[in-house]
């Protein structure tokens, strides 16, 4: 005789394979709950984790200080920076004077060669007229 297989024994066949199954994986999670926290791979990974941490801490410090002393670099530049212009700007007006005290030289000098080629004129007419 053959036999079938009713709605409620399948349903009931899954409930009990469902529940074993439950029931295995709860008892291998109690397990690796158990084992996982002290086995030697958990312990390992921690102590990777921490190491891992310092590196971190040590790291940050490091790039603490190294930006620290890029932004006194560049302090110490802007600053040399401001006195090259400061330096510049003090030779651009000591340029603009001496070009000032040069024209002045030229105008004297061109007056002192007027004077002289006047005075050289009024020489060469004192020996035509027997002054001299």
């Amino acid at each position: 005789m053959k036999q079938y297989w009713t709605e409620e024994k399948i349903k009931s066949a899954k409930y009990d394979e469902l529940k074993k199954r439950c029931e295995e994986a709860e008892g291998e999670l109690a397990i690796i709950k158990g084992i996982g926290n002290k086995s030697p791979e958990m312990q390992a990974l921690k102590k990777e984790n921490n190491d891992l941490a310092k590196m971190i801490d040590i790291t940050r410090e490091e790039a603490q200080v190294i930006q620290l002393q890029a932004e006194n670099e560049a302090r110490k530049f802007l600053k040399r920076i401001a006195d090259l212009e400061a330096i510049n700007k003090s030779h651009q007006e000591l340029n603009g004077e001496l070009r000032k005290d040069n024209e002045q030289n030229r105008e004297l000098l061109r007056e002192s060669v007027k004077e002289l080629a006047d005075a050289k004129d009024l020489a060469k007419t004192y020996r035509k007229a027997g002054i001299l």
